[in-house]
């Protein structure tokens, strides 16, 4: 599970959460995202999540990511994408959803994403 204590092993901390701006997941045996996660985060623009074994992304799990550009979730086994996943992620320019198990997708889904 990707929460905050992963990222502290990592060699973050919880007051460079804050001011930072690109996150490199890749291939970290991620599978599920705790909701929380990014309060702290709030000046994301890059986050990596490729290569990991994430099944589904629920509506709260990138809720404070607002200035979110690039999102990449190739690769992972993403079969469920709530409609309102993505919802407060109006900046986002480049989102990666290639090679997943995805069958179907909302159509309302990335209503909110007008520069996609």
């Amino acid at each position: 599970m990707l929460n905050l204590q992963f990222l502290l092993k990592q060699g973050y901390s919880e007051e460079n959460l804050t001011q930072l701006t690109e996150l490199d997941l890749l291939d970290s045996q991620i599978d599920t995202i705790d909701v929380n996660l990014f309060e702290k985060c709030s000046n994301l623009n890059y986050l990596y999540l490729s290569y990991n074994k994430l099944r589904e992304i629920n509506r709260d799990t990138f809720k404070q990511l607002t200035k979110l550009g690039v999102l990449r979730l190739d690769y992972n086994q993403i079969k469920i994408i709530d409609e309102n996943a993505f919802e407060k992620c109006s900046n986002l320019k480049v989102l990666d959803l290639s090679n997943n198990k995805l069958r179907e997708i909302n159509r309302d889904t990335f209503k909110q994403q007008t520069q996609l």
